[in-house]
Formats: C-alpha cells, sequence, structure tokens
C-alpha cells in the first residue's frame, strides 16, 4: 500500500501556541480540531492538518506549510486583508512581483506566521 490516498499534516513548531492558533483560525481562516497545553491542530476544509507543536525555539527559514490554491492572486488579496504581511524577494534566483515568484506556470508566494516560521501559498499551471 502507498501513500497516494493518505491525508497530510504538516507539524510547524510553535514558541506560543495560543497565539500560533490565533493566527491560523483569524489569519488563515483554519478550524481548530485539537488543543492541549502542548499542542494544537488546525484543519483545513479538503481535511488537511496543520499540527502546532509547543518547541523552545522556530525551524529556519525553510517553508513549514505549502497551501496550494485556485487563485493565487485572489488568496493574497484576501490574506493581507486580515493582516498577513507577504515576503519579498529580489535575489539572482528568486524575484517577485506583486508577492508573486513564478516559474514555467507555477506561481508561489511567501509570508511568515505568528511565531516566524515561512509559509507558502502557491498555484501550479494547471490551475491557471
Amino acid at each position: 500500500m502507498d501513500l497516494s490516498n493518505a491525508n497530510i499534516a504538516a507539524n510547524v513548531a510553535v514558541l506560543d501556541l495560543s497565539r500560533a492558533l490565533k493566527f491560523y483560525q483569524e489569519k488563515l481562516g483554519l478550524k481548530t480540531m485539537a488543543f492541549t497545553d502542548f499542542f494544537g491542530a488546525a484543519m483545513s476544509s479538503d481535511g488537511s492538518v496543520v499540527a502546532l507543536a509547543m518547541r523552545e525555539k522556530v525551524p529556519s527559514d525553510e517553508d513549514s506549510v505549502n497551501f496550494t490554491v485556485k487563485d493565487i492572486k485572489a488568496t493574497i488579496k484576501e490574506l493581507e486583508s486580515r493582516g498577513v504581511v507577504f515576503n519579498d524577494y529580489d535575489k539572482p534566483r528568486l524575484k517577485t512581483v506583486d508577492h508573486i515568484s513564478e516559474y514555467k506556470g507555477f506561481q508561489a508566494a511567501w509570508f511568515k506566521d505568528s511565531e516566524g516560521n515561512t509559509l507558502q501559498i502557491n498555484q501550479s499551471p494547471s490551475q491557471t
């Protein structure tokens, strides 16, 4: 049996669980499904889970969670209206225009959560 039909959960290290749950609920619109003193979980409408776990430090700048969306521009606009601030880049291999980087039709944008984790939204060429 392979994992092609398995649900996927992302684990995200957080310093302040209450603050992180508030960010994922209010800014990203995810629903809380579990909560203890050390662990919280938020779930998207498709059943994907973001597990938030208390840690002494947050991870590196690498993407912690990637969200695939149908309309990246509309999603950016909606998230910005909720106070999410997007990262912009002007590097030799990574440039953003209006917060979006594009490579062969694949579009991506990045932002930080309340704990400093880097999150990504993306739209594949088949969705454009």
